[in-house]
């Protein structure tokens, strides 16, 4: 995720707090009760690997949709960012995890994820930077 010099999680929150904010749960892919009968939980080598990787977020949530339509959210123990991004090309995960944030900033500028709400994707990122940078 982008890493950001910020002093703290604070500092986001008193920032962001007209945005919505989502309440503590556990990571776990979409509840098939929770996701529409055209979309699907999340399955396959990429999707897994994102799953892996946003095990232990602490802050906020994240819905991810991947090609295909498979989805799975993340959410923190604590309140936080209500994030979300589609996947359009798997090579954004693998340009992530290659590069890190400049790989996750250039699949964006290139189209390869799109989200709604983009300071909140940043937010989630530094809300929960020491768990998600540990990982990569």
């Amino acid at each position: 995720m982008p890493s950001l010099a910020r002093d703290g999680p604070s500092e986001v929150s008193s920032r962001s707090s007209s945005r919505r904010r989502f309440q503590a749960g556990p990571v776990t892919s979409v509840p098939q009760s929770e996701v529409s009968s055209t979309v699907r939980p999340a399955r396959g080598f990429w999707p897994r690997l994102v799953m892996r990787w946003l095990q232990g977020v602490q802050y906020g949530q994240i819905r991810i949709i991947f090609p295909g339509g498979a989805t799975h959210v993340a959410r923190g123990a604590e309140p936080g960012a209500d994030a979300a991004i589609t996947i359009k090309r798997n090579r954004a995960v693998r340009r992530m995890l290659a590069r890190g944030d400049v790989g996750f900033a250039e699949a964006f500028m290139d189209g390869d994820w799109s989200t709604p709400d983009l300071l909140a994707v940043l937010d989630f990122g530094y809300q929960n930077e020491t768990v998600l940078v540990d990982k990569i």
